[in-house]
């Protein structure tokens, strides 16, 4: 869904630099000259498209590590590796071999 974001995104930023409202909208609702509204419609672009990197980058507070994976920050913060590492340590502390502390792991 990142990803169709993104997308929507980049179409959206394409259909405002395309597309212009007529002038008399421009003086109905002092909005300026056209360059001041385009310069507006690419920083929302640009706005929306490092929301939507970030939130594929760091991942958010909804998103499931069981049904998309680890984010990029997650793997290359050595989060589950050092996971991993606690729960056969726990697992040598009760007394358990090294392979069956390593069978408890969950896939």
């Amino acid at each position: 869904h990142h990803i169709a974001a993104g997308i929507l995104g980049i179409l959206a930023g394409l259909f405002h630099l395309s597309v212009r409202p007529p002038q008399r909208l421009y003086v109905g609702l002092r909005m300026g000259n056209i360059e001041t509204v385009l310069s507006s419609s690419i920083a929302a672009v640009f706005f929306a498209a490092f929301i939507v990197a970030g939130t594929m980058w760091y991942g958010s507070a909804t998103t499931p590590v069981e049904l998309f994976g680890p984010t990029r920050y997650q793997w290359d913060q050595g989060y589950f590796q050092q996971e991993i590492d606690r729960r056969v340590r726990a697992g040598l502390a009760e007394n358990l071999s090294l392979s069956e502390a390593w069978s408890k792991i969950p896939e």
